[in-house]
């Protein structure tokens, strides 16, 4: 995935481990690492991933600022939602600036 100007590419990769790396103009940021997030109960988001299904959009809205020097901000992106087996997501966002990340938890208890 890359940014809407195209200057950051993301690299994911599912199976054993969740990985993933970053590079901007083609320079290596962040080398292929492990992403993962163990909950209380003892489940380890991140290992032996199974995709179900991938979303990918692109994103070009504004946000109404408050106690920030302009009164509206541009959000701008490209997101990659994967929805894996075992109740849960990982979010990806590309940004021209930068990359996030975030799981979503949906039921756990089954």
């Amino acid at each position: 995935m890359k940014s809407p100007d195209g200057n950051i590419m993301l690299a994911i990769g599912a199976g054993e481990k969740l990985e993933w790396a970053v590079s901007s103009e083609s320079i290596p940021v962040i080398s292929p690492s492990v992403i993962s997030l163990q909950l209380g109960t003892g489940d380890d988001l991140g290992k032996n991933v199974k995709i179900i299904s991938s979303k990918n959009e692109k994103v070009n809205t504004t946000i109404k600022a408050i106690n920030y020097k302009k009164n509206i901000i541009n959000d701008v992106y490209n997101q990659l939602t994967l929805n894996c087996k075992g109740s849960y997501g990982v979010v990806f966002r590309a940004y021209n600036d930068g990359i996030a990340y975030r799981f979503l938890l949906k039921d756990m208890a089954s």
